[in-house]
């Protein structure tokens, strides 16, 4: 999941990846989508991503499986949990 987080941050903010020295001062190589690109969440979301599969998946399907797996977490494993174990008593 880090790779997808490092690849979307570098492809929309940028990221310098190396520096040319020209004479004195050293000038920083950035990368990124182009400004069409970026700017578009639609766009962002047809970023394709390999899967540890090796297949190619739109970021937009990764998001709304972290979506769907956080929501699945909050309304049912969590209830779950509080009901098997039950509050601590407190001394009054």
């Amino acid at each position: 999941m880090a790779d997808v987080q490092e690849f979307t941050e570098t492809a929309v903010s940028g990221k310098a990846t190396t520096e040319i020295i020209e004479g004195q001062p050293r000038v920083k190589v950035v990368v990124r989508f182009p400004e069409a690109r970026h700017n578009s969440t639609e766009a962002i979301g047809n970023i394709l991503v390999t899967t540890p599969g090796g297949g190619p998946v739109p970021l937009a399907v990764v998001a709304l499986g972290g979506l769907f797996t956080a929501t699945r977490l909050t309304l049912v494993v969590l209830p779950v949990l509080y009901q098997w174990f039950p509050e601590p008593e407190t001394e009054s």
